[in-house]
Formats: structure tokens, C-alpha cells, sequence
């Protein structure tokens, strides 16, 4: 009698397909990864039998060669699978470790500055941006300055020193390759304060003033970089500050008049300064005749006329005209003076009417 043996002494072989393809020490940005297993025995083998899988710790046991399961929480995981035959013979456990993100991280930006009004930075501006992730860890994180034309990677705080108006877009992505919703964050940054000009109109006199003629009026014009005027103030002699609605006119007088504008950023332009000299009333001048006319207006002597000047603006600029002695025979005679102040102003005064008769 013969007797045939078929000795199996060899264990099965297993291999897992992990669906999305998922290696031992990386990540997936999936929502679930299916795994399937194959056991195959050797040619002459008796067959598996059975597969064993344990899944983070929950073990089970799937009959015939080939099995199936799928992991639908993120995080990391621990697999682990071996194949049993007919024969008994044990497979050596196979170990993988499926780490699973399907989470975008989350990225946040932080400005710092001085702030000044209606929502300005007065100051250069840093931003500061950061990002979390719950699973596989930040990779990266980006900001873009052109609206997502170019992005620069983040490596530390950006400062922003330019006047302008800014929209910054910033993203980050995970080490699974999730990559976050563009994020963005915009302000507004004016550190430049305005500027005003002054501009004097009216009749320019001698020595700096302004004399008779047009009125004396002062207008005052601001411009503004970027966030634009608030308003423009001035004060007069030192005097309240008014706020300014138009040209302003002036009365005679020496007046130092200080301006400046405010942006709606809240910047403060320098105090400015100018000085006004204004005189538009001449002198005052009057004669006097001694002595004076008989009934019919007539004079048997000489006839002294003296004069009498005052200014009470800028000042008289000439002497107030010389006593003026009439001594000649005649009728309808004439003595006139002329006086002017330092703003170029002038007042004239005649006496007339004199006759003189110096023969009995």
C-alpha cells in the first residue's frame, strides 16, 4: 500500500491595498480610507483559512482570503494583520499606521500699530499671522500682496511702513496637503500729515504793509496724501482756534496768524505762521491860520498856517509839513500840506481864501 503525504509547513502571505494610497508614515487628506486584504497561500499549501485584523485595538476575524474595513475618523491609527491557513500555520503580523487629515488648518492674522482715527493706522503696521492644525501639524503658511498672483511664504512678523491702502490674502496647508480657504485682512495706513499753504490778497503798501485800496484777505489751502482733510484751524494773535470755512478779512492792525490741517486719520501738520500788517486809514492831517480873517475876510498882517498830523496805524513816514508864513500882498491865496504813514497811505489838507492887504 503507498501512502501520499502533503506536508504544509509554510504560513500564507498577506497584502493590504489602502485606498487612498496611504504610506506608513504619512498622511492623507481624505475623509475615510478603505483597506483591503489579500492572504494567498503557497502552490502547494492547504489555503488561508482565515484573516485577522485589528483595527486601534478592536480585533476581528474575517473568514476566507481576503477582507475589508474602513477608517472614517481622523487622526492616527493602528493596523495590524496576519492570515491563518488550513493547516494552522500562523502568518507574522503585519503593522501599519494610517494617519488620516481631511481638516484644512486654520490660520489667524493679528495687526499692530498706532491707531488713529476713523479706523487709520498713524504708524507702520506688523502683521502677525498664525495658523492650527488638530492632526497632521502646519506645513506651511502664505501671504499675498497682489490679490493671489504671487504668494511669499510666512517665516515671521511683516511690516508694512508705506502709505496706502492694503488688502493682504494669507492661506495655510497642513502636512496632509489640506490647504485652507483664502483668509484676508485689509487696513489703512497714512502717517503723513497734510499741508497748507496761505495766500495773502489785497493792496500791498511800503515796509511790508498793506494800505488803502482792496480788502486785506487771507486764504488758506490744505491738501492731503491719501486719507484725506478733516480740517484745517488757525488762531489770530494767539487767540482761539476757529476752524477755517473761507477767506477771512482783516481789519488795520499787526496780526500773526497760525495754521494747520488735521487728516481723517487724525494726523497734525506743524503749526504754520505769517505775519499780516494791515493799515487801510490814512493819516489824519489839519491846518490852522493865525490870525484869523477880519469880517470881510481880510488880513492887514501876515498869516502864519501851521499844520497837525497824526497816525494811529503804522506810523507817520514823513514830518508832519512845516509852518508855512504867508507875507505877500494878494487875494485868494493858498497854503497846502501833505503827510504819509510807513504803509505808503497819504493825507493832504489846504488852507485857502487868504487875502492880504498890507498897504493903508
Amino acid at each position: 500500500m503507498t501512502y501520499l503525504f502533503v506536508a504544509d509547513i509554510l504560513s500564507p502571505t498577506t497584502t493590504a491595498t489602502y485606498t487612498p494610497t496611504a504610506a506608513a508614515t504619512s498622511w492623507v487628506n481624505a475623509a475615510t480610507v478603505s483597506i483591503a486584504l489579500s492572504a494567498v497561500d503557497n502552490a502547494h499549501g492547504s489555503g488561508a483559512k482565515e484573516i485577522h485584523l485589528v483595527v486601534d485595538g478592536i480585533a476581528q476575524v474575517i473568514a476566507g482570503a481576503s477582507a475589508s474595513t474602513t477608517i472614517t475618523t481622523e487622526g492616527s491609527h493602528a493596523v495590524s494583520y496576519w492570515a491563518v491557513d488550513n493547516q494552522g500555520n500562523v502568518e507574522a503580523t503585519h503593522s501599519a499606521t494610517i494617519r488620516i487629515d481631511g481638516t484644512p488648518p486654520v490660520s489667524t492674522a493679528s495687526l499692530s500699530g498706532t491707531m488713529g482715527t476713523s479706523g487709520w493706522y498713524v504708524s507702520p503696521v506688523t502683521l502677525t499671522l498664525s495658523a492650527t492644525d488638530s492632526f497632521s501639524g502646519v506645513a506651511s503658511t502664505q501671504y499675498s500682496l497682489d490679490n493671489g498672483t504671487t504668494w511669499t511664504a510666512y517665516s515671521s512678523a511683516v511690516g508694512f511702513s508705506m502709505d496706502a491702502a492694503y488688502t493682504i490674502q494669507y492661506r495655510s496647508t497642513d502636512a496632509a496637503g489640506n490647504q485652507e480657504t483664502v483668509k484676508s485682512i485689509s487696513f489703512n495706513l497714512d502717517k503723513t500729515a497734510p499741508v497748507t499753504t496761505a495766500s495773502v490778497t489785497g493792496t500791498a503798501g511800503s515796509n511790508g504793509w498793506y494800505r488803502a485800496g482792496s480788502s486785506v484777505m487771507l486764504t488758506l489751502s490744505a491738501s492731503d496724501n491719501l486719507s484725506g482733510l478733516d480740517a484745517t484751524d488757525y488762531t489770530v494773535n494767539g487767540g482761539t482756534t476757529q476752524t477755517y470755512a473761507g477767506a477771512v478779512a482783516f481789519a488795520d492792525g499787526t496780526f500773526t496768524v497760525a495754521y494747520w490741517s488735521v487728516d481723517v486719520a487724525g494726523n497734525v501738520e506743524a503749526s504754520r505762521s505769517l505775519t499780516l500788517k494791515v493799515d487801510r486809514t490814512p493819516p489824519t492831517i489839519s491846518a490852522s491860520r493865525t490870525p484869523a480873517a477880519n469880517g470881510i475876510g481880510w488880513n492887514n498882517s501876515a498869516v502864519t498856517v501851521s499844520f497837525s498830523c497824526g497816525d494811529s496805524g503804522s506810523g507817520l513816514a514823513t514830518a508832519c509839513p512845516a509852518t508855512q508864513l504867508l507875507n505877500s500882498e494878494g487875494a485868494n491865496q493858498a497854503a497846502s500840506g501833505t503827510v504819509s504813514d510807513v504803509a505808503g497811505n497819504s493825507a493832504s489838507v489846504t488852507v485857502s481864501n487868504i487875502n492880504i492887504d498890507l498897504t493903508a
